[in-house]
């Protein structure tokens, strides 16, 4: 079937077309996620999330974590360029729950995937670092891949721009994303540390939250599928 770009205020809605509508209610639907994304998080990265191993890891790696840090900011500004909360008022209290939330738990599954491939990879190639690490990677970009597309695409309203000048910078999203998530397994790959990646996730919800303003949180929408 035929799709077209239908634009609402400017704002892009096509990958919101046909047999994927906007989740109805939103609080179940977070409840539901973060339950699972806890109960997965905690079950592989339990070791981890239960130690405090910041401190070691930026006296011994700072420097990866300055990097990951600026990546993560620089990555930030194509993103706000592209979208827009589309006049949403700012909810900081909700937001502020969802930030901190949503920031850590997500994470823990970020990262339980990666460890997840990683060692997996070892039972058929051994320990070979680069071998591990590039399965590793691919399960945190695989599962952030999907639940982007399949869940959050469909919770949070359209918010990027129809403006055909800005369409080659949003084509470049995705190689943005894939960049700040290279950085943040290689931090982690070499401190275990999970908590700063938590603080870095953190700070892209709160991007989210405080630029585009979804309404995902303490609110429930009802949104028909555009045809």
């Amino acid at each position: 079937m035929e799709q077209s770009s239908s634009k609402v205020h400017g704002l892009d809605q096509t990958r919101h077309i046909g047999s994927r509508p906007q989740i109805e209610h939103t609080n179940l639907s977070l409840l539901v996620y973060w339950v699972l994304c806890t109960v997965v998080g905690f079950a592989l990265l339990w070791n981890d999330i239960s130690s405090w191993r910041v401190a070691t890891a930026w006296q011994n790696y700072g420097w990866l974590a300055l990097v990951a840090l600026v990546t993560t900011i620089l990555s930030q500004i194509p993103y706000m360029m592209v979208s827009s909360g589309n006049g949403r008022p700012i909810a900081p209290v909700s937001s502020t729950i969802f930030v901190i939330v949503n920031g850590a738990i997500e994470a823990f599954v970020f990262l339980g995937c990666y460890n997840l491939l990683f060692n997996l990879s070892k039972l058929v190639f051994g320990d070979l670092n680069i071998v591990n690490f590039i399965f590793g990677l691919f399960g945190f970009i695989f599962y952030s891949g999907f639940i982007h597309a399949f869940f959050w695409a469909r919770l949070i309203p359209p918010h990027f721009s129809a403006n055909p000048k800005l369409q080659p910078l949003r084509r470049m999203m995705p190689f943005v994303q894939i960049t700040i998530v290279v950085g943040w397994c290689i931090y982690y790959y070499f401190t275990a540390d999970i908590w700063t990646v938590v603080a870095l996730h953190a700070l892209v919800d709160g991007v989210l939250m405080f630029w585009v303003r979804p309404p995902v949180l303490f609110a429930q929408r009802k949104t028909a599928a555009v045809k």
